[in-house]
């Protein structure tokens, strides 16, 4: 990429304007207030040394009033006036109270304007992201598919992007700003398919020509769409302008032969190559109305084997290094989807995590508070997997329920004897399943180290144990308490 290309992809992707204005205004700010101490400080010793000459013209004035008439045999004029210099001193001092004082005003004022201004372009930006949330929600509500497609393909770009930046080509451009405002326009990059008619968008079968031809068109319609919506804002924020490149871009191909301007090589923005990858995997992996789901190591050779035409080389070889990553987010997706979404529909909005609810409670303090302490583990777990750290968690998880199970359990099974619990065998029998399972898996850590399967198989175990466990089975606890009271 030379400087050429490179400054107009920065300048295309929105990466150059960036916060440019917010930017703008802390400078104004600062320059502000160094003009403003500059300018008291200049005044100040001006004052200072015209009161100091004023002293001095005193006492020549004194000097010559005391002196005695010239005589013969006088020895001259008499005793000189000098300067009063605790006097000065005593100035010095109260005009440096007085420049601070004023300065520190002056600071305060600067400080409320800079309050009030950063409260504003933290409103505009939560209004930004809040309308492009609205409008990927269309999407969703016409493929429920959609929404998890999202999900999955922006926490992939973060995985991308965070591989890609390790290159000293990439360095200058893909910072933190560049990854969290690629993580924000990732919704919207199908935003155009609410263009398409719903016999084309879900046709269970192969597209005619005239159908793809019309199907191709959301990529031109989702660019139109948000470049009219960033026409109208007098500042629109960097993820937006991403928003527009990906919506419109994520269709072209490296070698010129994509849609819907042909664009090729380094002339695509480089948040649409990263995208239109992380789009294709996920689309090539989920099963769809016209085909079946693919298994990982078929998306990944597919990939391969389009380096250099469909995909950038340098967004094909970071993909390779990072894949499975990629691999474990969506498989756990996967589990998520399969175990706790059958039994909690619609609790999470941004992503899987499993929401604390009435619904799970036993009635016991103590026992709930432990649910809630493994359920922060298991959000932790995701949070982490989608941001490319899940073996390093799920270490720090696996060592964190070798212990929590323990007195988990000590104190459930000790509540069933107190309350004579009909059902206390069995329940212990559980128990001492799931440390059964929980050994094994700490004995595979050890032997072998951490490794994807292990990741998506110690995420499917909690989750099941979630579900089937404290959902289910300890509802009896609450039923226990009930009948003892």
């Amino acid at each position: 990429m030379n400087e050429k290309n490179l400054t107009q992809s920065l300048i295309k992707g929105g990466i150059v304007h960036g916060y440019r204005r917010q930017r703008l205004f802390w400078t104004l700010m600062l320059s502000l207030f160094l003009v403003f101490a500059l300018t008291v400080a200049v005044g100040g010793r001006i004052f200072y040394e015209w009161e100091h000459e004023e002293m001095h013209e005193v006492a020549r004035e004194r000097s010559a009033a005391l002196a005695l008439p010239g005589a013969i045999g006088d020895v001259g004029p008499g005793p000189a006036v000098t300067v009063d210099e605790d006097a000065l001193k005593e100035i010095m001092f109260k005009l440096t109270l007085v420049y601070l004082f004023v300065l520190a005003i002056f600071a305060c004022l600067l400080l409320l304007v800079a309050r009030i201004r950063t409260r504003q372009f933290g409103n505009l930006v939560d209004t930004q992201r809040s309308m492009v949330f609205a409008l990927a929600s269309l999407a969703e509500l016409r493929d429920q598919a959609t929404g998890k497609h999202l999900e999955r393909t922006r926490s992939y770009g973060v995985i991308l992007g965070g591989r890609l930046r390790r290159l000293a080509k990439y360095r200058q451009v893909i910072d933190d700003q560049f990854i969290d405002n690629l993580y924000d326009a990732a919704p919207l990059h199908d935003i155009g398919k609410v263009a398409i008619p719903d016999h084309i968008l879900l046709k269970p079968g192969p597209l005619t020509d005239e159908e793809f031809v019309l199907m191709k068109s959301h990529a031109e319609i989702g660019g139109q769409i948000l470049s009219k919506i960033i026409e109208r804002l007098d500042d629109p924020l960097p993820f937006l302008v991403m928003s527009r490149n990906i919506a419109c871009y994520h269709h072209e191909r490296y070698d010129g032969s994509g849609y819907p301007e042909g664009l090729a090589g380094d002339a695509i923005p480089l948040e649409a190559q990263i995208y239109a990858l992380c789009d294709t995997y996920d689309a090539i992996r989920s099963k769809r109305p016209y085909k079946g789901p693919v298994t990982h190591m078929e998306a990944v050779q597919r990939l391969m084997v389009s380096r250099g035409s469909h995909f950038a080389p340098d967004v094909v070889n970071a993909f390779i290094d990072c894949e499975e990553q990629l691999l474990e987010l969506f498989e756990s997706y996967q589990v998520y989807d399969e175990v706790y979404q059958g039994f909690f529909d619609n609790q999470s909005g941004g992503g899987p995590a499993v929401v604390w609810s009435s619904e799970f409670e036993v009635g016991v303090e103590l026992i709930d508070r432990q649910h809630q302490e493994l359920i922060n583990r298991i959000n932790s777990l995701i949070v982490a997997i989608r941001e490319g750290r899940g073996r390093e968690e799920t270490f720090m998880l696996m060592r964190f329920l070798q212990g929590y199970v323990v007195e988990h359990f000590r104190t459930e099974e000790g509540f069933m004897l107190r309350h004579h619990y009909a059902e206390y065998e069995a329940h212990k029998e559980i128990h001492d399943a799931f440390i059964a399972d929980l050994d094994q898996l700490a004995a595979t850590m050890e032997s072998t180290g951490i490794d994807s399967d292990l990741v998506v198989d110690v995420n499917q175990k909690v989750i099941n144990w979630l579900v089937a466990h404290i959902f289910l089975i300890d509802k009896g606890l609450r039923n226990c308490l009930t009948s003892s009271e």
